[in-house]
């Protein structure tokens, strides 16, 4: 394998785990809980102006 092959073996292998990582993440969120703590937020943050 050249030095050119593994440099994008490794781009290639790396942003694939990455992509897999993020869908697992994405996937497993409970984003009814994400927006309910975002609104509470937004209300707290929203208040103090």
């Amino acid at each position: 394998m050249s030095k050119l092959q593994g440099i994008w073996s490794g781009l290639i292998g790396g942003t694939a785990v990455q992509t897999l990582v993020l869908a697992y993440l994405t996937i497993r969120c409970d984003w009814d809980e994400e927006a309910k703590v975002t609104s509470a937020r937004m209300k707290k943050w929203a208040s103090t102006k």
